[in-house]
């Protein structure tokens, strides 16, 4: 049983936040001073952690050494999640090149008030070459942009990738 945490804590860089692996008493600060908002997540075999801070690019850092492994080539990433291989990590980017593209919910945290016109990309970053591919570019289903308001919760409940790793599921109104 692996009794390791991994959290995220206020740093001592003003607005910064510091991602901890604990396994006891014993801390030690995996990323420093990164931007907020932060998502982070283990990859299934607790070797690496995939992180975007302030929406940026995704980093998949090691988590024995704390050194960046790779970085995708995209920002604006809004989710990630890791395949069950821990092999690639898929990201999802604002497409900030199609005109009027938003997706959002009410205050209410889960009525859309307007969908995107095809403004959301898939792109799987390959963790070992460094390289990402885009997949697809799609405009998300009501269910979808739900999830992706909370992508960082259900993604430990709600996998997007098939058992096998060779698919990727999603909600489209194309």
């Amino acid at each position: 049983v692996d009794s390791r945490l991994l959290f995220g804590t206020v740093s001592s860089t003003p607005d910064k936040t510091d991602v901890v692996l604990a396994d006891g008493a014993d801390r030690h600060v995996l990323i420093h001073a990164a931007d907020s908002p932060i998502s982070f997540a283990w990859s299934p075999d607790a070797k690496a952690v995939a992180s975007v801070a302030g929406y940026a690019e995704v980093n998949v850092t090691d988590v024995q050494s704390g050194k960046t492994i790779t970085t995708g080539s995209h920002g604006d990433v809004v989710a990630h999640y890791w395949s069950p291989q821990s092999d690639r990590v898929a990201y999802l980017v604002v497409n900030r090149d199609t005109p009027g593209t938003q997706a959002r919910l009410r205050s209410n945290g889960h009525t859309p008030a307007e969908q995107a016109t095809g403004g959301l990309t898939w792109y799987v970053l390959d963790v070992k070459s460094g390289s990402d591919q885009a997949l697809v570019t799609f405009s998300p289903s009501r269910d979808m942009v739900y999830m992706l308001n909370f992508f960082d919760q259900f993604a430990r409940s709600h996998s997007v990738w098939s058992p096998d790793g060779r698919y990727l599921t999603y909600g489209s109104t194309d």
